[in-house]
């Protein structure tokens, strides 16, 4: 659904009788409305629930660097840098068809206790990245000395906007978006929000999140079922005790 920002604002200011229909909002009303919007639209981008799908990008390496970074003056360059790298595959652009190798995701931990950051190879394993700002830092190990490819996989981030522009949203974020502004905007208009605003608001952003969210992949290694490997216990999970014996 297209939406104007412009009406997205005033939409909102109407929610909580800031305005009424067919008046139009001050230039300082605008300004600090919008403010409020970007600044909520920030918040939601810390939140995985609010990204409603996710990019699949592809780099070139630079040998022998390391960190590569992302940003807007990175050595790959996005508008905003990722909040969280989901995976990443090296490509292998020397043969036909190209080949794909999933990197091992590494936290802080693994990396801390890494003890040769500087080892290189053709062919690296691994994926450590530090969200820095406003360039996130990639650190594959061993250091790649050669020019493959990297697909790296990351949420979407909803940009800032100005009142200009057209909102392109997915299904259920107009709402979600207008009253949860709404809630937002009431002590800047000396409002207080009604409990219908309110439970209008979280109805609208529990809908986008439950969309958004997603059932993990589990194993067990109970008999019969599939088994992810690890020791098998003797609870009995249709009797609900441990088995004796």
């Amino acid at each position: 659904m297209s939406v104007l920002v412009a009406d997205l604002l005033a939409n909102a200011m109407k929610e909580i009788g800031a305005l009424s229909s067919g008046e139009t909002f001050s230039p300082d009303e605008k300004t600090d409305v919008l403010g409020k919007l970007n600044r909520m639209l920030d918040r939601w981008n810390t939140q995985r629930l609010y990204a409603y799908n996710v990019n699949f990008a592809n780099y070139t390496l630079t040998p022998n660097l390391s960190p590569h970074t992302i940003g807007p003056t990175g050595t790959f360059t996005v508008s905003v840098r990722p909040v969280e790298i989901k995976a990443a595959a090296l490509i292998l652009n020397n043969v036909t068809p190209n080949v794909t190798m999933p990197l091992g995701i590494r936290d802080d931990d693994w990396w801390a206790n890494q003890r040769v950051k500087t080892l290189k190879t053709s062919v690296p394993t691994d994926l450590y990245y530090s969200p820095d700002f406003p360039n996130g830092s990639l650190y594959l190990w061993p250091i790649p000395t050669t020019a493959y490819g990297l697909e790296l996989e990351s949420r979407v981030l909803l940009s800032s906007v100005v009142a200009t522009d057209t909102l392109n949203l997915p299904q259920g974020y107009e709402d979600a978006i207008t009253l949860s502004l709404a809630e937002d905007i009431c002590p800047m208009f000396d409002k207080t929000p009604h409990t219908l605003l309110v439970s209008g608001a979280m109805r609208a952003r529990a809908a986008i999140k439950s969309t958004n969210s997603f059932s993990p992949r589990i194993s067990t290694v109970d008999s019969g079922m599939p088994s992810g490997g690890g020791t098998r216990t003797n609870w009995n999970y249709l009797t609900g005790r441990v088995n004796r014996g």
